[in-house]
């Protein structure tokens, strides 16, 4: 639990500090997605049933970012990433 709590706080973090979205912060943000499709996983699997839900509708949204980013996608990587910055804030404050 500490790690993935660990790995979804570092990588929300990591995810922040990409600013341009080029090509070359799209194909490292799709490596991010790997990491944090684990520990969101894990969370979907192991939280209580209200945070349970939210995991699991951050799976999907994490799995939009993993898509959109790997086809160099930057306006529907930035929609995705709207959406995960909430979800994901909302599920650590859980935390």
């Amino acid at each position: 639990m500490e790690e993935a709590k660990k790995i979804l706080v570092d990588k929300t973090f990591e995810i922040k500090n990409l600013k341009k979205l080029d090509v070359a912060e799209l194909q490292q943000l799709h490596i991010i997605t790997y990491s944090v499709e684990k520990s969101v996983a894990y969370f979907a699997e192991n939280l209580g049933k209200e945070s349970q839900k939210l995991a699991k509708e951050l799976a999907i949204v994490v799995e939009d970012i993993h898509i959109a980013s790997e086809n160099n996608r930057k306006q529907k990587t930035q929609q995705h990433l709207t959406s995960y910055f909430n979800m994901a804030e909302q599920l650590i404050s859980e935390f």
